[in-house]
């Protein structure tokens, strides 16, 4: 359900000459066939780009020898030296960034290099913007604690969060002296400067919005002053994005404070940025989500369709923002992209404005660190949850919101505090699908993980998308439109199954949505493309 790894392998090889973009050449695509518009005070050009070359092992997998493979490598890395040479190589991304030479524009010279093939994407390093129970004196104030919303006294009453746990605050920096952050402040870090706090880097609010986005994640709780936070015995740290008194950042520089602070052992990353809809962003989330961490990103205030990916089929947590109605907020992104939602109109909590300040904080940045916190919260109830468990917990205890089941307003729907710790709390991991690509005319594999030793595990499909099936043998719900039987097999002792299977030929192209179920007990969604 969390996870519905999208194999679009299908990508045919470009064999045709390189075009040579040295020297004084025309950047093709200027002047017309615009694949990027920036849009003003949202997500501006700031005259770099970002570009990731195919990997070596992407043309291995298209049938290529591995010297070839490496020589399609090297000489994307040669066409992008030859416009400029890279700024910054992004070793855990492998992404290049370089600045446009005089004369050429992010459209031409983005068509450019994907015209030869050679590239996963190239894409503007876009100037970005942001996003705008306890006994503490101003918790009245917070609407959306109440028992008809995130109901978080009783989810408090289970766990609260320890210090243990750090949420990474990436933002305009913070005011560290207020009165309601005095407790479990870890280190901050300026990602432009790149330096720590200890060695001179500037992590005070140079704008007033990461300062109430670290109250809305991890404000202190239970202090008797001001309000309280999500997870509000959590660490939290300042990752600074901008030494700009407008708040405007870059991709590049959003991305890198995020890899630091999953890097220096924070469990969550925090974005309430303009900006998600990027290739760049969801590579990055892939990398911090492979060495234990999650990205969640704001969905933005332009009120957009985001369509450029399924909300299951990366890495990267997006969140919309809703009103006291439990309606979309007029101003809040929505769109395939959006996992879920949370309260984004009227937040009271704190402000950079003194020691002692708070205020309504409005906006998709509002609704983003919110579930920043309960995710970590989340870790702090099991440390041993892996980043797709906590997407798992976060998205499946959601409150249904707009048409029934999953839907491109509100995604999952709007997070549940108390929901989402009871599950967490009860120890109840779900069953876990992978699966090989499917190649037609071939075997396909799909594997369980985790099911319940020595019992036997359906495994399902549906060519029509995800739905609601109810199983009475099992009793279970899927998540799939009239799913048919794929298979049976016996989990081992382990909690291990496997399921091989002949793709039929001629069937190159069809999406399949897959699952497995055991008695009471389902996985995530796989959604594959056959080759």
């Amino acid at each position: 359900m969390i996870s519905r790894t999208k194999l679009v392998l299908c990508l045919s090889l470009l064999g045709a000459a390189l075009p040579n973009l040295a020297g004084g050449r025309a950047f093709a695509g200027e002047g017309g066939n615009e694949r990027f518009v920036p849009q003003p005070g949202y997500q501006e050009f700031s005259g770099s780009m970002i570009a990731r070359p195919w990997p070596v092992s992407h043309w291995i997998d298209q049938g290529v020898a591995a010297n070839d493979a490496q020589h399609r490598y090297d000489e994307a890395v040669r066409v992008i030296s030859a416009i400029a040479p890279p700024r910054v190589h992004v070793l855990q991304t492998d992404q290049y960034i370089f600045d446009l030479p005089m004369g050429a524009t992010e459209n031409g010279v983005a068509n450019n290099l994907l015209a030869t093939g050679l590239f996963k994407f190239v894409e503007p390093n876009w100037r970005v913007y942001p996003q705008d129970c306890p006994n503490d004196a101003q918790f009245g104030s917070q609407w959306y604690h109440g028992v008809d919303r995130f109901d978080s006294c009783a989810g408090w009453d289970i766990h609260t969060g320890t210090s243990e746990t750090t949420v990474g605050v990436c933002d305009t920096g913070v005011r560290f002296t207020h009165e309601d952050l005095q407790l479990n402040r870890k280190e901050g870090y300026n990602a432009v400067d790149q330096l720590w706090e200890s060695n001179g880097g500037q992590i005070n609010d140079i704008y007033g919005h990461g300062t109430n986005a670290t109250g809305c994640a991890a404000a202190n709780g239970n202090n008797g002053i001001g309000v309280t936070g999500m997870g509000w015995n959590l660490s939290h740290r300042m990752l600074r994005v901008t030494n700009s008194q407008g708040g405007g950042s870059s991709i590049e520089w959003l991305n890198h404070a995020a890899v630091t602070a999953i890097e220096s052992g924070d469990k969550v990353a925090s974005l309430s940025y303009s900006g998600v809809d990027n290739q760049a962003v969801r590579d990055t989330a892939t990398y911090i989500k492979s060495i234990g961490g999650l990205m969640i990103w704001a969905a933005g205030n332009a009120n957009q369709n985001l369509t450029t990916n399924d909300r299951d089929a990366d890495d990267v947590i997006i969140v919309g923002a809703v009103s006291r109605q439990d309606v979309k907020s007029s101003f809040s992104n929505y769109g395939r992209m959006v996992d879920l939602v949370a309260p984004g109109e009227e937040v009271w909590n704190i402000s950079s404005e003194s020691d002692n300040a708070y205020r309504n904080f409005s906006g998709t940045s509002a609704a983003c660190p919110q579930v920043s916190g309960l995710a970590g919260l989340l870790w702090s109830t099991n440390p041993a949850l892996s980043p797709d468990e906590v997407e798992f917990f976060l998205k499946t205890t959601c409150n249904d919101l707009g048409s029934q089941g999953i839907d491109d307003t509100y995604g999952y729907g709007r997070i549940n505090l108390r929901n989402a710790i009871e599950a967490a709390f009860s120890g109840e991991i779900p069953i876990r699908l992978t699966t090989s690509r499917f190649v037609a005319g071939v075997n396909g594999d799909a594997e369980v993980s985790r099911a319940t030793p020595g019992e036997r595990v359906v495994f399902v499909y549906s060519v029509r998308g995800l739905g609601s099936t109810y199983v009475a043998q099992l009793d279970v719900t899927l998540d799939l439109a009239r799913p048919a039987q794929a298979g049976i097999k016996t989990a081992d002792q382990d909690g291990y199954a496997l399921l091989r299977k002949r793709i039929p030929p001629g069937t190159q192209g069809t999406r399949v949505w897959m699952q497995a179920a055991q008695f009471q007990r389902v996985s995530n969604v796989v959604e594959v493309v056959i080759e």
